[in-house]
């Protein structure tokens, strides 16, 4: 406490009367076999390093290829949900998107067949209104609106001809009072 030097370990300081505190003998052999323990338990953890690391990398791919088989599901679930409502344009893309999963490949054929007719009749529905067939443009694209109406632009063009066929109708009846007056 005050510092001053005591001759013996077992005597008292002659200052302020504080017995002497024999020093700890710190043990080396003790400090020299700690090192290795250490070192080994360092080397040990440096050989589970890369086995850690395949374990995070086969996680991270295992949870990847989950999302997308969630994701797979949801789409072949919406285009199936478009099918059954009657959206057959919708269906078709939503199928076609996931090519591969599940039976989504025979689904967009099927549906593929079930648009070949209705887009051959809108593109005969579009020359019947370049040709001024406008009667029989409404009759061609008036099946292919109902059943798949986001094809393309079939509602607007089968509006474009029923204003087209009856502009003509009242052009023929207009035409047909003045003959007769």
């Amino acid at each position: 406490a005050c510092a001053t030097p005591i001759a013996s370990p077992n005597q008292s300081c002659p200052t302020c009367s504080a017995l002497h505190a024999p020093a700890v003998a710190l043990s080396s052999p003790r400090l020299l076999a700690d090192a290795p323990v250490k070192r080994s338990i360092l080397i040990r953890l440096l050989y589970l390093a890369p086995f850690l690391l395949i374990f995070a990398v086969a996680g991270g791919l295992v949870q990847r290829h989950t999302v997308q088989q969630q994701w797979l599901a949801s789409a072949y679930a919406a285009a199936q949900d478009a099918a059954r409502a009657g959206d057959i344009i919708t269906a078709r893309e939503g199928f076609m998107a996931i090519v591969g999963y599940r039976d989504a490949a025979e689904r967009a054929h099927e549906i593929e067949a079930r648009l070949e007719p209705l887009e051959a009749g809108y593109l005969d529905g579009l020359q019947a209104i370049d040709r001024g067939d406008y009667a029989t443009a409404v009759e061609l694209l008036a099946p292919v609106a109902e059943q798949a109406p986001s094809l393309r632009d079939t509602v607007t063009r089968l509006e474009d001809a029923r204003r087209l066929l009856a502009a003509e109708l009242r052009r023929d009846v207009d035409a047909a009072e003045t003959i007769r007056d």
